[in-house]
C-alpha cells in the first residue's frame, strides 16, 4: 500500500517564505501571465475556469520514504504543492518544481502552469 508522506515545513522556512509566483500560459493565444499568490490560499485564474489551491512551499525540496520537507531555507530546489480545479473538479494534484518544470508537470490542452519562484516575506 502507498503510504501518504508527511509534509514538514521547517520553522525557518515558514518564517521566511509566504508567497509563490506562477506563470500561467494560455496556449491558444500564446500569452503568459504571472501571478503572485500567498501559500495556503487560492487563485481563481482570470478568464479561465481554473482555480489553484496553493499548499506548502519548500525552497529546498527533499523527500525520503516517509517525509517531504525542505533541507534548508535557501532556494536550491523550490517546489510548491498545488491542486488545480477546472469547473470545480480536481484535475491535478501534486508538486510543481521551478528548476525542473518537466518533473510531474501540470498538463492541460489549453493552459500551462509552472512555478516561477518562491517569494520571501518582505
Amino acid at each position: 500500500p502507498k503510504v501518504e508522506k508527511k509534509i514538514v515545513v521547517p520553522e525557518g522556512v515558514k518564517a521566511k517564505w509566504n508567497k509563490v509566483k506562477f506563470i500561467i500560459e494560455d496556449k491558444t493565444s500564446k500569452k503568459s501571465s504571472e501571478f503572485t499568490v500567498n501559500t495556503g490560499s487560492e487563485l481563481n485564474v482570470p478568464n479561465t475556469n481554473l482555480k489553484i489551491a496553493v499548499g506548502e512551499f519548500l525552497p529546498d525540496f527533499r523527500m525520503d520514504e516517509s517525509v517531504i520537507t525542505s533541507a534548508s531555507d535557501a532556494p536550491n530546489n523550490p517546489a510548491v504543492r498545488v491542486e488545480v480545479f477546472e469547473n470545480g473538479k480536481s484535475i491535478f494534484k501534486g508538486w510543481l518544481y521551478s528548476k525542473f518544470p518537466a518533473i510531474h508537470p501540470f498538463e492541460h490542452e489549453k493552459y500551462g502552469l509552472v512555478l516561477k519562484e518562491g517569494i520571501k516575506k518582505g
